[in-house]
């Protein structure tokens, strides 16, 4: 995206009209995919096909961002989201194991463009649930600076799943650095209720001008 600002004298007779050419510096945060959420233990409908397409378009937009950053659950195998601890989900993503690998096509994709790819873990720690990466203190520290660093004004958020993780991401993330920041890529965000959640969330960006 580029933004144009008129420049106006402040101190002069004659008026010189010009356009600066702001170029919005963007990142590609991709929630999450890996192979337990796409045809392991908590598959998402339609996530095969959405990370497929996700890694054409990181390739087709190569150049497009400054930085691209994955993250990645990565469970201890006792962790207190699983049912048989006590919580909502399968046994998925446990550290080490093939279903905590990020899905090879992405990973080819984002290792041959342009822009540093950089992977963050989380719920890492055996009692806590972090389906946000900014839930994770230490990584929310790398994020700011990642942002600061590279100047980045735009994230695009993407990944599975939509209605979960994503959408807790986008609402962290809203709280830390605004509305302004973020654009979903619905399209590469299948959600294992449909997509309504993330969809409201969307349409309130659009309404306070993303």
């Amino acid at each position: 995206m580029i933004k144009r600002r008129a420049l106006f004298p402040r101190r002069s007779n004659y008026f010189v009209l010009a356009n600066v050419l702001t170029i919005m510096r963007r990142m590609l945060l991709i929630v999450d995919p890996q192979y337990d959420f796409i045809t392991g233990s908590l598959a998402v409908a339609g996530a095969e096909e959405a990370m497929n397409s996700l890694a054409n378009y990181i390739t087709e937009s190569d150049g497009k961002y400054e930085v691209k950053v994955l993250t990645a659950d990565s469970h201890p195998a006792n962790h207190m989201s699983f049912v048989e601890n006590g919580g909502l989900w399968n046994a998925h993503c446990i550290e080490g194991t093939p279903g905590a690998a990020i899905w090879q096509p992405v990973m080819r994709a984002l290792i041959s463009t342009q822009g540093d790819t950089i992977l963050l873990k989380k719920g890492t720690d055996t009692a806590t649930e972090e389906y946000s990466i900014f839930k994770n203190s230490d990584a929310a520290v790398r994020i700011k600076e990642i942002i600061r660093r590279h100047g980045i004004d735009i994230i695009d958020l993407c990944g599975i799943a939509g209605d979960v993780c994503v959408l807790d991401t986008l609402n962290d993330g809203r709280r830390l650095f605004g509305d302004g920041m973020f654009n979903v890529l619905a399209d590469y965000s299948p959600s294992i209720d449909g997509g309504a959640p993330l969809q409201s969330a969307i349409n309130s960006l659009q309404e306070k001008g993303r």
